[in-house]
């Protein structure tokens, strides 16, 4: 799956800064990082907050959007305020990212 992004002229010398330092591109653009095992386990670092938590959804604030996990009985892992981590049977992850945020 692949999410377009357009990069602002800002961003665009935040991505040679940090190839010229050899960084994630991730972390200059403060972009989400998004991990997913099988259907039980979906790892987001560099988020920015929980929107919704329930036993059947999850949404997390990103950079310029947010991140939704929808599945049965989603629970919260490693919560740190760099990475969060949900656990249980994940049936559909949306991504959602706009010039405005959310």
């Amino acid at each position: 799956m692949s999410v377009k992004y357009k990069k602002s002229k800002g961003e665009k010398i935040r991505t040679a800064f940090a190839d010229f330092l050899e960084l994630p591109e991730e972390l200059a653009l403060d972009l989400p990082r998004i991990t997913l095992v099988g259907n039980l386990r979906l790892g987001v670092e560099n988020h920015k907050g929980i929107i919704k938590y329930t036993q059947e959804e999850i949404r997390l604030r990103v950079h310029k959007g947010m991140v939704s996990a929808k599945g049965v009985k989603l629970q919260l892992r490693n919560l740190s305020s760099e990475e969060i981590l949900i656990e249980g049977n994940i049936k559909e992850i949306g991504i959602f990212l706009d010039d405005e945020g959310v």
